[in-house]
């Protein structure tokens, strides 16, 4: 660790610890309205960036204007006495390369932004005056309370938020957690004694004080002249010598805890939480014993509480550790994933949790647990990865707020020591009778109680006591083949800590082919910037058996869900070592991603490749992952109108795509035969090509060739690459309507490119960077048409596609894209009268954006990946669609608009649409589809 010595501009020093691996400069300095400032100089980063954070949030709304402290952060954005257009601060970053946004938790408010470097003094010019003068128009507060009530509306169907909400009404209403926080139409309104815009600047000046802030600048500037900006621009911000006062009341009563409570939900779901209440944790970041805790009750491997029940055919999954939590208290979560048998023997499962939290009460503290997690957290931080500038200022803006100025870096991997007074005192807080019990089902609930604001049933009521005394009397030692056992050291920790040698004998810039063979690609290269003992390891295998019918491409995803079920109890330690193992299905096959400290990777590869052809498996246990996935391909169908819509516009454009809903009515009839005799023949034909990069030398890579090597040749038929398709659109609209259960209407006109070249790419992407903050101030600020809106650039393979969006709870299908069609026929003019300077400025930040240098390790391996996936073998799409952009003349973005976007009698985009009610288009020039198939068997398609 590094500790810098850090100068505030009252001559005091602060010491703050930075990771060795990171190489940016930072400085604490306080201004004299007592604004706690950190600064971040990074030599390396073209761009800057800031964030706020006020320590105000929904805990702070009056009691009779809920959803204030959300609906002032929307209204910042929309003027201040400054900049009084409301679009002014959002043109003003997008047209510099940058990106914007905030959020409204409990107890803060954070905003955030980064932009070009050379523009960033204009955007703090812009971006303090939120903090300094704020305008509320009236014209936009009743504007910007219908796109509050939109959100509201989007999450009405959300089961997360109707959760919340029960949690809420079950807690102290004393409290202010118990109160509605996103706020609506009918709470956020005028009333006879004050008006919504004088709560506005009531709450403002109350609340928006100096001395409750935390900022964060960051860029390429100086310390010097970071500091000269903070100085400059955020000085005038009034502050007060009052301290905010903390909250008196307790989160819950008597009558809160010792309960249960079932919520029916919407999703199908089949889910447990015990709930214990805690003091609050945040200040306890430098011992962590909370995570010694979760650890020992959230394990998965051989001896756990996860381990028992699952081979009881209880559970499915456990997790141990997280809850809400704020300033006065911390909830601690037991989370259980139940079978369907564990669904009727819940009072069972708890039973064995209070036995085995009983058991590990009795067990003397492994302090080598708590030591792996130390040294494994100390790894972490000394080889850490850097952060996207935007996110590393949101991140530390948020902890000055708890955390000491020389801890904000190191304040998520410090460890220095377990507390076990701590620890003993909240064993014993793992009681019956501090505990609610809340149940998550989509079973009808009869007599139920309905949330106020999302309508949710549930009901609520106190423990039987003798049931209460039934757990507190449980006996480890009475349960049948109890085997509870204490974790082992963990055999994944990594032995090797510093990073290998560079071998510059096989240096390059890019990867290189290492084995180009009939079944068998391998890229390599080996890290020489990054300077980590980590790695990656990309296996993609394409299988004949795996892809051409729906029937195949849903099993094969079932055989990736059993085979996750059956090796993720013994791999388990690999996870906690900080080697992480994801196996995800593709177009043709799947793919095993490795990543984490490279030290023990290819021990780790070995495992899965051996256990990757499943040869038995428990028919039980096929059973309940059959239900599992087929619960949550359903569950899919009842998200977001527009999330359902994108995934049905990838299931059009592509082979071997599916909506999920039917994937689950095609392994619906399979039994364990069907599955055992797919999985016997799966990998009959098998094509890999996989990717190793990071600390890996030569001689590990050829020996990860001859892992791979020995699995291809292992009774396999070694294939080419399977082909990846994209339908092409005809010259026409396409249309497909869908009915809907949800009740907004949402619509995606999708736009695709004549053809597959740089240009194209550079030309659709340049039209979403010019046209999309014009878009959402149209639609969204002053249309209102919806809260989730936009405008992408989209391709599908090498294919480049544009998309514009919404979903809307106001307004139907048909008048969202008249909407869109009037907004595109205004933008020909609109860039006619674009200045030749200006536009130029716009392809500049563009083309910045696209060359921006990797951050990280995972981001380079990623860029990599996704080159070889798209036959990118020289690496240098993004340059190439870079230059592209510079060529790009103002008349050629005109004439695609005109001739691409303007809907004509020709127009050849495809138009996705749901509704409540589906409405059919009688227009002769438009196909009407049937289904997917009909958009199939009317295009042609192009292989990549």
């Amino acid at each position: 660790m590094l500790s810098l010595q850090l100068i505030n501009q009252k001559g005091t020093t602060t010491l703050i610890t930075k990771s060795p691996n990171d190489t940016r400069q930072y400085r604490h300095i306080r201004l004299q309205n007592h604004l706690d400032v950190v600064l971040i100089h990074d030599k390396q980063s073209h761009k800057s960036a800031a964030s706020m954070v006020v320590n105000a949030g929904h805990f702070d709304d009056p009691k009779n204007c809920l959803g204030l402290a959300h609906f002032i952060e929307h209204m910042l954005f929309l003027g201040t006495e400054s900049f009084p257009e409301a679009d002014a601060y959002q043109n003003y970053i997008s047209q510099h390369g940058g990106h914007h946004n905030a959020w409204t938790g409990s107890e803060h408010t954070n905003f955030y932004l980064d932009i070009n470097s050379d523009a960033f003094a204009g955007a703090l010019e812009r971006f303090s005056q939120f903090f300094i003068c704020p305008l509320f128009n009236p014209e936009y507060i009743n504007k910007e309370r219908n796109a509050i009530e939109s959100e509201f509306e989007l999450k009405r169907k959300d089961d997360l938020r109707r959760l919340y909400e029960v949690h809420k009404e079950t807690s102290n209403p004393e409290h202010p957690f118990s109160r509605f926080s996103v706020g609506n139409l009918q709470t956020l309104v005028d009333r006879p004694e004050i008006s919504l815009r004088q709560q506005l600047q009531q709450f403002f000046d109350k609340n928006y004080l100096a001395n409750r802030m935390k900022l964060v600048l960051a860029g390429k500037q100086s310390l010097d002249e970071l500091a000269e900006l903070a100085q400059r621009y955020f000085d005038k911000i009034k502050t007060s010598g009052e301290t905010k006062p903390p909250i008196s009341s307790p989160i819950y009563q008597a009558e809160h805890q010792q309960c249960g409570i079932q919520v029916q939900t919407l999703r199908e779901a089949n889910q447990i939480i015990l709930s214990f209440a805690f003091e609050p944790i945040q200040h306890r970041y430098r011992d962590k014993s909370i995570s010694y805790l979760g650890y020992i009750l959230g394990r998965e491997d051989k001896g756990s509480l996860f381990a028992y029940l699952r081979e009881q055919g209880l559970v499915n999954g456990l997790s141990a550790g997280s809850g809400v939590d704020a300033s006065n208290f911390k909830d601690f979560n037991i989370s259980i994933q139940l079978t369907q048998l564990g669904k009727h023997n819940i009072e069972q499962i708890c039973y064995v949790v209070f036995a085995y939290i009983k058991f590990a009460q009795s067990q003397p503290v492994a302090n080598y647990i708590y030591h792996e997690k130390q040294q494994l957290a100390a790894l972490a931080f000394n080889y850490q990865e850097q952060t996207k500038l935007l996110d590393a200022v949101s991140a530390i803006a948020q902890k000055m707020h708890y955390v000491a100025i020389e801890d904000l870096l190191v304040s998520d991997y410090l460890m220095q020591g377990l507390d076990t007074d701590w620890l003993t005192e909240h064993w014993q807080k793992l009681t019956p009778t501090n505990m609610r019990l809340i149940q998550l089902s989509d079973q009808t609930l009869e007599q139920a109680q309905i949330s106020q604001w999302y309508n949710a049933p549930y009901q609520h009521r106190a423990f039987d006591s003798e049931l209460v005394e039934v757990w507190q009397q449980a006996d480890y030692q009475q349960l049948p083949d109890c085997n509870f056992q204490m974790p082992s050291p963990n055999p994944y920790v990594p032995e090797r800590t510093e990073p290998l040698e560079v071998e510059h004998d096989f240096a390059s810039i890019n990867p290189i082919k290492l084995v180009d063979e009939t079944g068998l690609k391998l890229w390599y290269k080996q890290d020489e910037r990054f300077a980590t003992p980590k790695s990656h390891i990309y296996v993609s295998l394409d299988m004949q058996q795996a892809q051409g019918s729906i029937y195949n491409v849903a099993m094969t995803r079932l055989y990736i869900e059993v085979l996750l079920d059956k090796i993720d109890t013994d791999l388990y330690h690999a996870a906690a070592a900080g080697m992480s193992y994801h196996i995800y299905p593709h177009q043709a096959g799947l793919t095993l991603h490795i990543s984490g400290f490279a030290d023990k990777q290819q021990a780790l590869l070995g495992d899965i490749l051996s256990a990757l052809q499943i040869n038995s498996f428990s028919v039980k246990r096929f059973n309940e992952v059959k239900r599992q996935l087929q619960q949550s391909w359903r569950n899919s169908n009842k998200g977001k109108p527009v999330s359902k819509l994108f995934s049905r516009l990838n299931a059009l454009l592509q082979n071997n795509q599916y909506m999920s809903v039917d994937m689950a009515q095609a392994i619906d009839p399979i039994t364990q035969q069907d599955f055992s005799h797919f999985a016997q023949t799966l990998f009959d034909s098998v094509h890999c090509e996989a990717f190793i990069y990071g600390d890996v030398q030569m001689s590990s890579a050829h020996k990860i060739h001859a892992l791979l090597n020995d699995f291809i040749l292992a009774n396999k038929h070694a294939i080419a690459e399977v082909p990846r398709n994209v339908h092409l659109l005809p010259q026409q609209q396409c249309e497909l309507t869908c009915e809907d259960d949800h009740p907004d209407h949402s619509l995606i006109l999708y736009y695709q490119a004549a053809d597959a070249s740089n240009f194209s790419a550079a030309l659709l992407t340049l039209a979403n960077h010019i046209i999309s903050p014009a878009f959402f101030h149209q639609l969204r600020t002053e249309k209102q048409l919806g809260y989730m809106l936009g405008t992408g650039y989209m391709p599908i393979n090498q294919q480049p596609g544009f998309i514009a969006y919404v979903q809307s709870n106001t307004t139907e299908p048909q008048a969202i894209c008249q909407a869109i069609d009037d907004f595109f026929a205004t933008l020909p003019e609109q860039l006619n009268s674009m200045e030749t300077q200006h536009f130029a400025s716009l392809k500049t930040n563009l083309s910045q954006q696209l060359l921006e240098k990797d951050s990280s390790l995972r981001i380079t391996a990623q860029r990599f990946w996704l080159a070889i996936g798209l036959k990118d073998h020289e690496f240098n799409r993004k340059q190439a669609i870079a230059e592209q952009v510079e060529k790009i003349e103002l008349q050629q973005l005109v004439e695609f608009v005109t001739h691409s976007l303007i809907c004509q009698a020709n127009c050849a985009r495809l138009v996705l649409s749901s509704s409540p009610m589906a409405h059919s288009n009688n227009d002769n020039s438009v196909v009407v589809l049937q289904n997917d198939n009909h958009f199939k068997e009317i295009t042609k398609s192009i292989t990549f």
